[in-house]
């Protein structure tokens, strides 16, 4: 991580104050210091009805991330902690936007909602007035308004505005702003609206030096705040008084909002010495009623900002957004990043402890599952090789299979349960393996094959590589472990390793050396996987140069049926 200034939460210095006038307000340009890290995003942009959109940018920090697929992945370099605003772009056309609290060095999972339609409505000197909602006016200062090339520009005007207070949408735009002094706050997010003038030509006008006038019903006060695009900070403009007007010379994002001094707060959710991944919450603070959504990272770790000294009471849910159990938090004074929260619910989370391979039979250095729960799918992207983690799921029972995010495509889909005790220990997100793989390691050597046949010989099982450079054959045809003596393996292949390795032990009545045999899938009726995982230790040789020796092996065998 990369910190320009490492207390960010610790110190928030006030540079600004408002004009002395009645009824004219700047915005104040407080220098909040920052945090910048390195971090990534994953998630989906999701449509008025909830699909996966693609064909539109992410816009961060000015620089743009095609949505290519309806699952995204981006590495960011140089981002803010606090205060780092996701755009979402549509040929030229803002439609969405996320302001999250970004963990560094880790995965942030963001599920960003496009905004409404755009309304459009046309202005002049004989009519000023912009009507944004029932509530909401804004007289725009028609005089004072600056052209593309410098110069005043004269009516008609083209406003492009939307209100909007679905919950969603606001609690995304961001839950955490900032007050005149600098001072940390959390928002209770009521409602959010926009605009931004035009030209005829359709080229965004400048009103630095207007003065709107706004005018905006609240039945209790509430805080108006402006989003600071270049500090992407939500910023304290005035307290709405109902009835009353005030004068602003800034377009673009209003929020208005409940607002309470906060604290930042960071810290880790886990289960029986794991962390928790891309685990959905509801926080609600008793004090204020103020409810925030979230999900973890995919080290488990999560972050929020509250009112200090209250409780939280937190609602964990399941994928499917079911309540899976609930616990309390009680936030402290100050900003604090060691929380832990530790989860005991035993029947919505599954153990996953895998690697993922990919088509040159390599691990995956930045591994992803997708996870086919309740007819739905969930993708979730991991920053290291081995994923040792629980992960929530809607019911016992599901897929998982591994994804590749650079070239998205999928892997076999193994059929798993909250009730397997074994570890997944391979996947794959190859395509090419859709029928099954096989992954053998040999001392420090691996080699990955193409699914197997399968014969059953009487109580015999049969495994067969396409090239005959690997057969197995142990005795059953059921889901059990089996002991050495009922497991024998032949493998010749010169191009396993650099030396390639060769054993011949296909009829041994005291087996091979295999003493770790399981078969944890074995389909029905002949339809659906067989799966095996299997370790031990064998005497056998290097091809070239001929050496013999005893050989750990360890190996997973994954093919269709």
């Amino acid at each position: 991580m990369k910190n320009l200034c490492f207390s960010l939460f610790l110190v928030m210095i006030a540079i600004g104050c408002y004009q002395d006038t009645d009824d004219s307000f700047t915005v104040v340009e407080t220098q909040i210091p920052e945090t910048i890290i390195e971090t990534g995003v994953s998630g989906r942009v999701l449509d008025s009805d909830g699909g996966a959109m693609t064909g539109v940018s992410l816009v961060i920090d000015n620089q743009t991330y095609q949505v290519e697929d309806p699952f995204f992945f981006f590495d960011l370099k140089f981002v803010k902690k606090l205060g780092q605003p996701i755009f979402i772009d549509q040929n030229g056309k803002e439609i969405g936007m996320v302001n999250p609290l970004l963990i560094e060095n880790d995965i942030n999972y963001l599920d960003i909602k496009t905004f409404p339609t755009t309304n459009t409505s046309v202005i002049n000197s004989d009519n000023p007035l912009l009507s944004v909602s029932d509530e909401i006016n804004v007289t725009i200062d028609i005089n004072n308004i600056i052209s593309e090339n410098g110069t005043k520009y004269t009516d008609p005007i083209t406003v492009d505005f939307r209100h909007t207070s679905d919950q969603d949408i606001i609690e995304q735009v961001g839950y955490y702003g900032f007050n005149a002094k600098g001072g940390l706050l959390s928002l209770e997010n009521v409602s959010m609206f926009s605009f931004e003038l035009f030209d005829d030509s359709g080229i965004v006008l400048n009103s630095d030096g207007a003065s709107h006038t706004f005018s905006i019903l609240s039945s209790t006060s509430k805080m108006l705040l402006w989003l600071d695009k270049k500090d992407g900070l939500w910023r304290e403009v005035t307290t709405i008084t109902d009835g009353e007007t005030f004068n602003l010379d800034k377009t673009g994002y209003f929020l208005i909002a409940d607002a309470y001094d906060a604290v930042y707060n960071e810290g880790t959710v886990g289960k029986e010495s794991l962390t928790v991944a891309y685990l959905d919450y509801q926080w609600t603070d008793s004090a204020t009623s103020e409810v925030i959504s979230g999900k973890s990272t995919a080290k488990g770790k999560w972050a929020t900002v509250t009112k200090p000294e209250s409780t939280v009471n937190i609602n964990f849910l399941s994928p499917c957004q079911q309540l899976i159990e609930e616990a309390e938090l009680t936030v402290r004074s100050a900003n604090h990043v060691d929380y832990e929260i530790d989860l005991e619910d035993q029947e919505n989370y599954f153990s996953v402890q895998t690697k993922v391979i990919n088509c040159e039979g390599e691990f995956n250095q930045l591994p992803a599952l997708t996870v086919k729960d309740d007819d739905q799918k969930f993708t979730y992207v991991f920053s290291e090789e081995l994923i040792e983690t629980w992960l929530p799921v809607c019911q016992e029972s599901f897929e998982i299979t591994g994804y590749n995010v650079a070239d998205p495509n999928e892997g076999p889909s193994l059929d798993w349960s909250i009730y397997q005790t074994d570890n997944i220990t391979f996947l794959s997100d190859c395509e090419e393996y859709q029928n099954g793989f096989s992954y053998l390691k040999i001392r420090d050597d691996e080699q990955i094959y193409n699914s197997l046949s399968v014969t059953v010989d009487g109580m015999i099982t049969k495994l067969s590589e396409e090239e005959h450079r690997l057969r197995l054959n142990f005795s059953g045809t059921d889901v059990r472990n089996y002991s050495e003596e009922e497991v024998r393996i032949f493998i010749e292949d010169q191009r396993f390793g650099e030396d390639g390795y060769f054993i011949r032990c296909e009829n041994s009545p005291l087996g091979c050396g295999i003493d770790d045999f399981k078969v944890t899938h074995f389909g029905n009726n002949n339809e659906g996987w067989l799966r095996i995982t299997f370790g031990g230790t064998l005497w056998m040789q290097t091809i070239e140069p001929r050496l013999a020796g005893n050989f750990n092996i360890e190996g997973v065998i994954l093919t269709k049926l």
